[in-house]
């Protein structure tokens, strides 16, 4: 009886011990600077910083790499990692969303050298080949065109990999495509920090912005307690001006809560 009753004891010690220890939240993005960056960097991306601010105080520790993103949604989904960090809603609806979004895209399409074209309606995008990535959610009248031209090599050029944007860039560069729509920020901090003729490449029209969250596993035991997390974290960062300077640091303007 006393064994067992010292045995029950460190077990229920190892257990309160590994409870207060929090968990290893796992959170897969693909490369998309300066919402999602290079995880071994000093600037791992603003929204990995957030998360990383919201969940780590709570006992949790943040584990991010990167993944294709329609890899990373489908194993979210099937509960092998935790969140995904740079979802739109309608990239995967049935997750767990904070509140509020945790960053807010402008998608936008650009073109090379002294291309004229520029979008202004779908109706436009009837003139060019265009390159857009798998899985990606843009504004509803793009996301329809996608879905009905997706198998049209003569109208659409979809990528997937880990780094999208750097596929989408040599595309055009090689004229393969005659425009491409991505975020513009991180389009515009990939092209500086690329250089070169990427300093060729230009904007050629944008669609409606959308707020972009950090976003959690459907059905996962603790998505409601994280996503409120970082939630109350942003509400806080907002208040006391740490948002903004974390938002400068990364040469992004901070965007109105809705």
């Amino acid at each position: 009886m006393f064994l067992w009753r010292v045995i029950s004891i460190v077990l229920t010690t190892a257990l309160a011990a590994s409870t207060a220890m929090g968990e290893t939240i796992s959170l897969r993005a693909d490369s998309w600077c300066p919402y999602t960056c290079n995880p071994d960097a000093p600037k791992p991306g603003f929204m990995i910083e957030i998360a990383r601010r919201a969940l780590e105080p709570a006992g949790h520790k943040v584990e991010y790499k990167i993944l294709n993103w329609a890899r990373a949604i489908a194993a979210t989904r099937n509960g092998k990692f935790s969140g995904i960090v740079g979802a739109a809603k309608d990239d995967a609806p049935d997750f767990v969303y904070p509140i509020e979004a945790s960053a807010v895209q402008n998608m936008c399409f650009f073109v090379a050298g002294d291309s004229k074209w520029k979008f202004e309606s779908v109706q436009s995008l009837e003139s060019i080949v265009f390159g857009a990535v798998k899985d990606y959610t843009y504004a509803p009248e793009i996301n329809q065109y996608i879905a009905k031209h997706a198998n049209d090599g003569k109208k659409i050029d979809l990528v997937a990999g880990d780094n999208p944007l750097e596929l989408n860039v040599k595309k055009l560069q090689a004229k393969r495509i005659g425009a491409f729509i991505d975020d513009r920020d991180a389009t515009l901090t990939y092209l500086k920090d690329l250089g070169g003729d990427a300093k060729n490449i230009h904007l050629a029209g944008c669609v409606s912005a959308t707020g972009i969250f950090i976003a959690f596993a459907p059905g996962g035991a603790h998505s409601k307690e994280y996503a409120k997390l970082v939630a109350d974290k942003m509400t806080a960062m907002r208040l006391d001006g740490s948002l903004k300077v974390l938002l400068d640091s990364y040469g992004v303007a901070e965007w109105k809560s809705k």
